[in-house]
């Protein structure tokens, strides 16, 4: 009966962890998709810089010509133009200061430059904060997964047993008692001890004192003011999560035990 009880709750545990392995597994999925799509919105945007990066040569290219085209016109003593004499009497005159006036089709032309220049700046800013955001968002899904990962392995290793399966089946065929815990056992029990106490605490420091109270009427913790109710139930919480250890007499121990008090 002993060795059925064992066999069987051994099989839960390990029912218990594949299916804390698959949930694992999924969510690896889940992260690797949206890193996939933080990839590919990454290149989305070089591509429109390279775009946008031949956008603006482009329209270099398209200044340069006007204003080449522009000091070509305005030129002097250019072939094809005509000089004009008057044939009654030489006139010395000065040459014009005004400003010429500029070419309508050359100012439309600017403009429409100077409309897209703004247009590719603006789609350049919107692209980038865009990428920001879902880069920041993969990075926050990433750490809320490597919490639960950390969170899950914790609650493996808190279902798992203290002894082994050969240890379990010795003991249930033979009835002997455990082995004493030497010195390194008892110390990574201790620091076990202390790192899922620290958690605990981490998460009682947000809920109120009603919330509080509500979880010592839950947990059957005794309320004795605001102060000591976290250390209540941390204490609470940790002799339920590490029970301690009974201790077993095996028939040696019982015989010998047994001859003593006959002799006495």
């Amino acid at each position: 009966m002993r060795a059925g009880a064992s066999i069987s709750s051994v099989q839960g545990t390990v029912h218990d962890d594949d299916s804390v392995l698959a949930k694992l597994l999924a969510e690896q999925k889940r992260m690797k998709s949206q890193l996939d799509e933080a990839l590919m919105a990454k290149r989305r945007l070089e591509l429109v810089e390279k775009e946008m990066h031949d956008v603006i040569r482009a329209r270099d290219e398209a200044l340069a010509d006007a204003e080449k085209w522009q000091q070509e016109a305005l030129r002097p003593r250019k072939r094809g133009c005509i000089a004009l004499n008057t044939a009654i009497a030489k006139t010395t005159s000065s040459p014009s200061t005004s400003t010429p006036l500029k070419s309508p089709v050359m100012s439309v032309d600017l403009k429409k430059i100077s409309d897209m220049h703004r247009l590719e700046v603006e789609t350049i800013e919107e692209m980038r904060i865009r990428e920001f955001n879902a880069r920041r968002e993969a990075e926050q899904d990433l750490e809320k997964v490597k919490e639960k990962i950390a969170r899950m392995e914790r609650e493996i290793l808190q279902r798992t047993p203290r002894s082994n399966l050969r240890s379990k089946m010795d003991e249930a065929c033979t009835g002997k008692g455990k082995e004493k815990m030497d010195v390194d056992k008892s110390v990574a029990d201790d620091k076990e001890k202390e790192v899922f106490a620290k958690e605990e605490r981490k998460s009682l420091r947000g809920p109120t004192k009603d919330a509080l109270v509500a979880i010592c009427d839950k947990e059957g913790v005794k309320y004795v003011g605001v102060k000591q109710i976290v250390d209540n139930i941390v204490a609470h919480r940790v002799k339920k999560a590490f029970p301690p250890a009974s201790v077993e007499v095996s028939e040696d121990q019982a015989d010998t035990v047994g001859e003593k008090s006959s002799r006495t």
